[in-house]
């Protein structure tokens, strides 16, 4: 059984023109099956393989949202996808010495074999500003790539953060190891479930990606996402910082972000970026899981004034 908090409405590809800048979508299939995809596309659409083997022999899924932002009339339709691979393996630092975790709040913390609970229940760890607090309840370790997914989730069913929620349940959001046992086999049901029930749009960064062709794709940054009411209130410092940390270290070397307003607009290759663009330029154990119903939001948000996502 999945635990996700109830999902709250919230507010406000396949493309021939290309966009950048952050646009909300609707997921409209998850994984889809091969009849799904010719449904979508048409008898000549190619399968897709959804169970995957890294360099490392790991199984991974590959988790394939595909987007329509459901233009209203005089707006332009946008339809896309976007994709997350979690690896049947720990995510360690790169000296080994911790491992990720993430508990039923789908917040997650890097710890050490011999981090031990606190008298309160929870972890308290330093971080760069103070005490970190992780929650103990379902700490478990992180599946790599588990935690963007996560989060992800969150912002579609518009759960409130633990600080905020009314009840603690508001805000689980864990599929459980036998969750993922089970996705790893092929079998999506559990979080097509989750995330197909949201009535949910959710914020994402488009860019515009060049193959060694030269040939130009809609690209979409899959590290980080947003609540709907976001785009509105355009205040986009968290997830520009993550784009720019995670360009900075080598992702999404092929791939154009547009300027870093991330104003929704139509690319063109002759559109020279300002500096400050270029640098948004890149290539792309409980026994059961924790998710709260979705939440139905709107425009606006009484639960936070920036896109931080706990």
């Amino acid at each position: 059984m999945s635990n996700f908090g109830q999902a709250e409405e919230s507010g406000e590809g396949f493309v021939n023109k290309l966009y950048t800048g952050i646009e909300n979508f609707k997921v409209t299939h998850v994984c889809p099956s091969q009849e799904e995809l010719q449904s979508i596309f048409g008898e000549n659409a190619k399968e897709d393989t959804y169970i995957l083997t890294n360099n490392d022999g790991h199984k991974q899924v590959k988790i394939v949202l595909y987007l329509d932002n459901m233009a209203e009339e005089g707006e332009p339709s946008i339809k896309t996808r976007v994709t997350f691979f979690v690896t049947n393996a720990p995510r360690l630092t790169n000296d080994g010495s911790k491992t990720q975790h993430i508990n039923v709040y789908g917040k997650t913390a890097w710890l050490a074999p011999d981090a031990v609970l606190a008298p309160s229940g929870n972890y308290e760890l330093q971080g760069g500003k103070g005490v970190y607090i992780l929650e103990g309840k379902g700490v478990r370790p992180a599946f790599q790539g588990e935690e963007a997914l996560i989060g992800f989730i969150r912002n579609l069913l518009n759960l409130p953060s633990l600080k905020n929620a009314k009840d603690p349940s508001q805000s689980e959001s864990q599929f459980s190891v036998n969750d993922w046992n089970v996705m790893f086999t092929g079998n999506f049901s559990s979080i097509k479930n989750v995330i197909m029930s949201s009535p949910n749009k959710v914020g994402l960064v488009l860019g515009v990606k060049t193959v060694e062709s030269g040939s130009m794709y809609q690209d979409v940054y899959n590290r980080g996402s947003l609540r709907q009411w976001a785009k509105n209130g355009k205040k986009f410092t968290y997830i520009r910082k993550e784009l720019t940390d995670a360009q900075t270290n080598g992702a999404y070397p092929n791939t154009v972000f547009g300027n870093p307003d991330f104003v929704l607009r139509e690319y063109t290759a002759d559109a020279a970026p300002t500096n400050e663009a270029a640098l948004v330029s890149s290539n792309a154990a409980p026994a059961k899981s924790f998710f709260s119903t979705a939440n139905k939001s709107s425009f606006t948000s009484d639960v936070s004034s920036d896109d931080v996502p706990f």
